[in-house]
């Protein structure tokens, strides 16, 4: 998926993740900042990247850091498909939170750990929207018990989501 990614990327003439730049500035000693005046320290200001019109992939979009992304993403105007595992009402959660907002939210299952399901997803995305810019990949596994107390089941899940999954994506 990756590669298909980044050749897709390459085709459309992108050499970096984002189509937006970020863009930086840096004041002069003697500008005021938000009331503050900063001539002492320089005070890094940026201003927001622009997803509008952009594609992204949020795998482990139900929850936590993927669904904060899946939700600031479809403010700044993004078409995001928003991938889960086992919680689809949860993802189901996030795409209505984000009704109303200018970018777009799909729900999509994916389990990263098998190629064959990250492979549907992403044609599933190219179906809908032809293209992906954006890929972000929020996925993790982990067993809250003392090492000794994990067995080899969990060991094998726990590396196939963060391992496997992250290749498969």
């Amino acid at each position: 998926a990756c590669a298909r990614f980044w050749a897709t990327a390459r085709a459309a003439g992108k050499t970096h993740c984002f189509d937006a730049p970020l863009r930086i500035c840096m004041p002069s000693p003697n500008v005021q900042t938000q009331g503050a005046i900063a001539s002492q320290s320089r005070k890094l200001m940026v201003t927001h990247m622009d997803f509008a019109e952009q594609v992204a992939i949020v795998v482990g979009g139900s929850r936590g850091i993927g669904a904060a992304v899946v939700r600031k993403l479809a403010a700044r105007g993004a078409c995001v498909v928003a991938c889960f595992h086992t919680r689809a009402a949860d993802a189901e959660a996030v795409a209505a939170s984000c009704a109303g907002l200018p970018g777009a939210v799909v729900v999509q299952h994916c389990d990263v750990r098998s190629r064959e399901s990250v492979d549907a997803l992403v044609a599933g995305t190219l179906e809908r929207w032809g293209r992906i810019d954006v890929l972000v990949n929020s996925v993790g596994l982990a067993a809250y018990a003392p090492f000794g107390q994990i067995d080899i089941a969990q060991w094998n899940a726990i590396l196939a989501t963060n391992l496997d999954g992250v290749f498969h994506t």
